[in-house]
């Protein structure tokens, strides 16, 4: 009964130990402002938009439709 005696202590110092806050180490804090970077201006490109002309063009996309095909019923035909 004496032994446990003298470990608790000991484990009990450990245990407190180990439950201490980490001090934290000072983060490097840099007083410089970092430049600006420049933006030069590019020219600009615009691209033409052929979708819009052909879907708005209705005798066009009347005569480019592929016609309606007649699906035959699966029960239908030979068999």
């Amino acid at each position: 009964m004496q032994k446990v005696w003298r470990i608790l202590p000991v484990f009990l110092v450990l245990f407190l130990a180990g439950c201490q806050a980490a001090t934290p180490e000072p983060v490097p804090t840099s007083t410089a402002v970092p430049p600006t970077p420049t933006i030069e201006p590019t020219e600009v490109v615009v691209e033409v938009d052929y979708c819009v002309s052909c879907h708005i063009d209705k005798e066009q996309l009347i005569s480019t439709t592929k016609p309606e095909e007649v699906v035959e019923k699966e029960s239908s035909g030979v068999g």
